[in-house]
């Protein structure tokens, strides 16, 4: 059954005789939980809030988180003598809660994410890290949105001042579920449950995309949203902003303009009508995710990648491979990164590593 299912996802789309490996790696640029001291407060609100993974250890990359990963990425090349790369996908702005609070929730503000770091670690040497990490082709960031959360729907919250939103808020933090239920969250940045909501999300895309340009120095062309959850009314302003690849899952959600969603099908390659191919990521590799071997799984879907000519997407996110809430977390994660990298070049001498915006159809 194993085989027929792999067969049937991987009939269709692109195929190529290469043996290529990308790293798509989510949630860089973000806060979220932003201390371990904010961490052990929101605890005392909502106990099971660590039982989440993402609130347990993800971070800002520190300057040792990067220069760590750099390390890894370096020291296994594949069939041109190119390292190892990363794709981090990247948001290029988070919530300013100063002006946020002093406009009594009314408006949303933001900060880039360059002044997200300074303002968190107060050193330029994390922003060379990323421009250097550009510079060597290890690690060249991607469109992941604006910011990592939904603009309208987390304005509600802190509007209906929700309990849970409340305290986060306080410590310039975002990510623990609200305390009133609703049938949306508010991490997934391009969910929208009408028409003017539609604009308003096809708005902070464009403005996003400018300031990825002004942060790193080139257009994106590739384009993650967060969750995997957007309208295809977005496309063709993505397209007019230089993006060409979009992220989508295999079986995707799609929200419509009356709130619902629809579930669409995708495939690698597959086109749309402004002529922009969809990416499908098949590859899971998350260290951190439970206690299964993370690399010997990943190995495996590389190898049905390779058995039907595709590509090899690898879905990782930030939450693996930093240390700033557990400096084990990092040890582990970047441990089995080389473990899987070493694993690759053996198994498949013939491999190229490439980030996304190498990748050709």
């Amino acid at each position: 059954m194993e085989s027929l299912k792999n067969l049937i996802i991987n009939s269709f789309g692109i195929k190529t005789q290469r043996k290529i490996v990308i790293f798509l790696v989510d949630d860089y640029g973000t806060i979220r939980i932003s201390s371990p001291q904010a961490l052990q407060k929101l605890e005392q609100i909502e106990p099971n809030i660590s039982n989440n993974r993402f609130n347990k250890y993800d971070a800002l990359s520190s300057a040792e988180d990067l220069s760590s990963l750099f390390e890894v990425l370096t020291s296994v090349k594949d069939k041109n003598g190119n390292s190892a790369a990363f794709t981090p996908m990247t948001v290029v702005a988070n919530p300013d809660f100063d002006l946020i609070e002093l406009n009594g929730y009314s408006e949303y503000k933001y900060e880039t994410f360059f002044d997200t770091i300074e303002r968190t670690y107060a050193s330029n040497s994390i922003i060379e890290l990323w421009l250097e990490g550009i510079e060597k082709n290890i690690f060249v960031p991607e469109f992941h949105g604006r910011e990592h959360l939904n603009v309208r729907f987390w304005l509600e919250f802190l509007q209906k001042k929700d309990k849970n939103v409340i305290e986060a808020f306080k410590l310039k933090s975002i990510g623990v579920n609200p305390s009133h239920k609703t049938a949306k969250g508010y991490m997934a940045a391009f969910d929208i449950k009408d028409k003017n909501h539609l604009k308003e999300v096809i708005e902070i895309s464009s403005e996003g995309l400018q300031i990825f340009e002004d942060l790193f120095g080139y257009k994106s062309k590739f384009f993650t949203p967060s969750a995997l959850i957007h309208n295809d009314g977005m496309h063709e302003e993505l397209k007019k902003n230089s993006i060409e690849f979009i992220d989508m899952a295999r079986q995707r959600i799609e929200p419509n303009l009356n709130g619902k969603y629809t579930k669409r099908f995708h495939y690698m390659g597959q086109k749309n009508s402004y002529g922009q191919r969809y990416i499908t990521r098949n590859v899971m590799f998350e260290p951190n995710k439970d206690d299964k071997d993370c690399v010997s799984m990943a190995i495996r879907d590389i190898a049905v990648a390779f058995k039907y000519k595709k590509p090899a997407i690898i879905s990782s996110h930030r939450v693996n491979f930093v240390g700033g809430k557990s400096e084990l977390n990092r040890k582990k994660g970047l441990e089995d990164l080389k473990r899987l990298l070493e694993n690759i070049v053996v198994r498949w001498p013939n491999v190229e590593f490439l980030t996304v915006r190498d990748l050709n159809f």
